[in-house]
């Protein structure tokens, strides 16, 4: 359904949404080496970007942009985490691209 929650071990319910239900099916999700960002890739074309904090603002996305017109099929963070490498579709092609956040 899209929707991205964060649940606490051991509890029944998530404890925090970063994504809410009824949006673009969701591709991939990956977490920098050291576990202080993350992003979702889904099936219109666009990467989302968080940091994984515990303050309220934290729920919003930081960078939310479309690499592909199409699908974004899947990415990676790369070194550090601010060079991100995205596969994806645009026009029945398919494309690698590259980020510097």
């Amino acid at each position: 359904d899209g929707a991205v929650h964060m649940f606490q071990f051991g509890l029944a319910r998530s404890v925090r949404t970063y994504r809410q239900p009824n949006q673009a099916q969701v591709s991939h999700i990956h977490f920098t080496n050291e576990g202080y960002k993350f992003g979702v890739t889904d099936y219109t074309g666009s990467l989302l970007l968080w940091r994984f904090e515990a303050n309220p603002g934290s729920v919003n996305p930081y960078m939310n942009f479309q690499p592909h017109s199409t699908v974004a099929r899947d990415f990676a963070f790369l070194d550090s985490g601010s060079m991100i490498a995205t596969i994806g579709s645009s026009d029945s092609s398919y494309h690698l691209r590259l980020f510097d956040t």
